[in-house]
């Protein structure tokens, strides 16, 4: 995202967005020992992604904190690799940079891809891994109103011109679903009464 603090300060003065976080994502692989995976870096600057994402609810080691070399990681990823809170961790990006990181948290967002793939560092780590100096891949919001994020997104997309997706527009058929699921309630509801 080309001039990312630009476009945060912005999105953050919009009408209807409660919070903003850069950043900065990519592929890697992680290994231990003769074990290795294919996983995603997430640099995030944490008092900002909490805001975004509750993660202390996901933790079941640790805490959402990340400094230095700190990693936190998904429980699966730790089973695959064999690794828990206080083992060290060596994650080399498709760039070819590599860091020994330190594990000092474990999560577990209730999605098997989610907690094998995510690797949390420090967003200036992330930067430096995936040779993104200073820059950012995405800045992610949270809305006021679940339902208003597609008009949250037009005006993002009309002030910036920048690709902006909705939670709404990239989960159609999650929409879909609570959709049917809210006309079928009412339908029973109706049945119900009438009975």
């Amino acid at each position: 995202v080309d001039q990312w603090e630009r476009i945060a300060a912005l999105a953050a003065a919009t009408p209807g967005v409660l919070a903003v976080s850069p950043v900065a994502s990519g592929p890697a692989f992680a290994a231990r020992g003769s074990s290795n995976r294919s996983v995603a870096i997430l640099g995030v600057q944490p008092d900002a992604y909490r805001q975004v994402v509750r993660m202390e609810e996901y933790m079941t080691r640790g805490r959402f904190e990340l400094s230095g070399t700190g990693t936190l990681i998904g429980i699966e990823l730790a089973r695959d690799l064999g690794v828990g809170v206080g083992d060290k961790l060596r994650v080399t990006s498709a760039e070819g940079r590599s860091e020994t990181l330190d594990i000092h948290g474990l999560f577990d967002m209730g999605n098997r891809d989610l907690n094998r793939r995510w690797v949390f560092v420090t967003l200036k780590l992330a930067q430096t891994l995936l040779d993104l100096p200073g820059g950012v891949s995405n800045i992610d919001l949270t809305v006021t109103s679940l339902f208003d994020a597609n008009r949250v997104a037009d005006v993002l997309r009309a002030q910036t011109g920048l690709t902006v997706d909705s939670w709404m527009q990239t989960n159609a058929g999650l929409l879909n679903a609570l959709a049917n699921q809210s006309v079928s309630n009412t339908l029973i509801r109706s049945f119900v009464v009438i009975i």
